[in-house]
């Protein structure tokens, strides 16, 4: 009796696993780029929310010290609270960030972005500036206005009443991310210890004097 190859019905040929294969690495590389941008949003409104914590923190500590704003500040801030430095404002807001103990150096991770925190390194966690403060203003009478002072300009500059704050400034920005091509950190001493470029690529984010959050196209600083 004359026999037949035996054939599997359920098996497939090399060539079709090679055409499946190549599929999947074709649906694989267009499905990339959007899922990058995906994870750069999340990433984004993750700043976002620290942002608003920190708005949250900073009305906290104006009704507790008479509605003075916190100050004065340095333009660049950094993430280490510690008792010796004045100028920092994540030290006169760590214990309303959940870090009650101001008598030590403490890393407060709340006050930098999530994805700044996975780029740097961990020996440069405190020295890294997470943000940049606007900190000067000329009204309509030509004066200059410092609502929470500027260390850098003036070291007897003191912060002022948030009741106190001109209409006009509310509507401004008062601290966003900052990087090495922001129009306030180009020329500072401190550009070195920022991201070389802006942490979501094309916008920032900002919190503003009137307290609400969000996301700024770069032109807008």
């Amino acid at each position: 009796m004359k026999q037949t190859p035996f054939k599997s019905a359920s098996g497939f040929t090399l060539i079709e696993i090679l055409v499946v294969i190549g599929i999947i690495a074709v649906l694989s590389t267009l499905a990339y780029p959007a899922f990058k941008i995906a994870l750069r949003r999340a990433d984004q409104s993750s700043g976002l929310n620290k942002l608003r914590n920190i708005s949250q923190a900073m009305m906290l500590y104006t009704n507790d010290h008479d509605g003075f704003l916190p100050g004065p500040l340095w333009p660049g801030q950094v993430m280490e609270s510690d008792p010796a430095r004045t100028g920092r404002l994540v030290r006169e807001l760590g214990s309303y960030l959940g870090y009650p103990d101001r008598n030590e150096i403490t890393l407060v991770r709340d006050f930098a972005p999530r994805l700044l925190l996975y780029r740097t390194p961990p020996a440069a966690l405190s020295v890294v500036r997470p943000y940049v403060m606007n900190l000067d203003f000329t009204n309509a009478e030509g004066e200059i206005v410092r609502p929470m002072g500027n260390l850098a300009a003036d070291t007897n500059a003191t912060s002022i009443k948030y009741v106190n704050l001109p209409a006009e400034i509310r509507s401004k920005w008062m601290m966003s991310d900052a990087d090495q091509t922001h129009p306030q950190v180009i020329g500072t001493t401190w550009r070195p210890f920022t991201p070389a470029i802006p942490i979501y690529a094309n916008s920032r984010n900002a919190l503003f004097y009137d307290m609400h959050a969000e996301i700024l196209p770069l032109n807008a600083f």
